[in-house]
């Protein structure tokens, strides 16, 4: 996928959740709200590649997830 993802997420029709670092200087606390009005939001300590600088909460947060749907 390239470019913008936002609309496709939303057309997925499913809850959405999403992962923010209060760190990031590409995506604000704001404009990741006003992306994913609905998601459900965690925020937590890091920047914008939270999936490289911390792997393993990512990791257990998307486990955590999948283990509730299904």
């Amino acid at each position: 996928m390239e470019g913008d993802g936002r609309a496709t997420a939303h057309s997925l029709g499913r809850g959405l959740m999403a992962i923010h670092g209060t760190d990031d200087e590409l995506v604000s606390g704001a404009m990741h709200e006003a992306s994913f009005p609905d998601a459900t939001r965690l925020i937590f300590e890091g920047g914008h590649l939270l999936p490289f600088t911390a792997p393993h909460q990512c990791a257990a947060i998307i486990s955590n997830a999948l283990r509730d749907v299904s």
